[in-house]
């Protein structure tokens, strides 16, 4: 089995993220030193990291924010003692 069979398998199974992990591996020479374990391990966490950025971009493009640069800093959370509302503030500077 071949490298190309392994991307093409990845990508029949769109698995984007583990598929851009195999391809930065095999790249990266100092790879070869680590278990097989570690690099399984390194393309399953790609791919969930792939998941859920995919998730969160979708979410916020089917948000209803005007302002898609808004953000709430840990100030701005409510506490439990007041209530109102979250103000949010212009663009995020996390």
């Amino acid at each position: 089995m071949n490298r190309s069979t392994i991307i093409e398998k990845l990508s029949d199974l769109r698995y984007q993220g583990a598929k851009d992990e195999y391809i930065r591996q095999c790249e990266d020479i100092g790879m070869q030193s680590v278990s097989f374990d570690e690099r399984l391990f390194s393309l399953l966490d790609a791919q969930a990291l792939f998941l859920a950025n995919k998730r969160i971009a979708m979410n916020r493009k089917l948000s209803k924010i005007k302002n898609k640069s808004a953000c709430i800093t840990k100030d701005q959370l409510p506490s439990r003692k007041r209530t109102g509302q979250i103000r949010h503030t212009f663009p995020c500077n996390a």
